[in-house]
């Protein structure tokens, strides 16, 4: 991931994708993390939302219908991969960025196996390596809808053109 971030700099992404009315949402026990990570987005105007446990986060998604999530995987109550996967199931384009800090390895692998986009890891010593995996996610989002729009409109002009084939069929051999 690393080498990849390289390639790519916030300062790039930031004149593509605008973070102001974002919804993040942070599920994380660690108060100190996430109240860094919120002052960090808001004050790029994003709106960022906190919860202590798995429990909690998964009704705040609920309740906020998130743009993007950053979840710790070691919670309380309900744990980070449960919430995953709870997650992609009601809405399986929403980005998950993990950010988590034991088992660093296994910990990336079973959170991308169960749904999520990217994966930090703890400590987050520069806020602006974060802002990228976010932005990038958003970027990825963007991309995805224009993807699916362009889809819809070209098997709409598909529709079109198929049936004024058959009419003109139609009118060829009724004459």
């Amino acid at each position: 991931m690393m080498k990849e971030m390289n390639n790519i700099n916030c300062s790039d992404l930031r004149k593509k994708i605008s973070l102001k009315g974002i919804k993040i949402l942070i599920i994380d026990d660690d108060s100190e993390l996430s109240n860094s990570i919120k002052f960090y987005f808001d004050d790029q105007y994003a709106s960022v939302y906190c919860a202590s446990n798995g429990q909690k986060g998964l009704n705040l998604f609920y309740e906020i219908n998130p743009d993007i999530v950053l979840l710790d995987l070691n919670l309380p109550v309900i744990g980070g991969t449960a919430v995953i996967k709870e997650i992609n199931r009601k809405s399986p384009d929403l980005p998950i960025i993990v950010i988590s800090g034991t088992a660093i390895v296994q910990e990336a692998v079973t959170s991308l196996k169960a749904g999520a986009w990217d994966f930090i890891s703890k400590p987050i010593t520069n806020l602006e390596e974060l802002e990228l995996c976010v932005l990038k996610s958003l970027d990825r989002v963007a991309n995805m809808k224009n993807d699916k729009r362009y889809k819809e409109s070209l098997e709409k002009n598909i529709e079109e053109l198929t049936e004024e084939f058959y009419r003109k069929i139609e009118q060829l051999f009724n004459k």
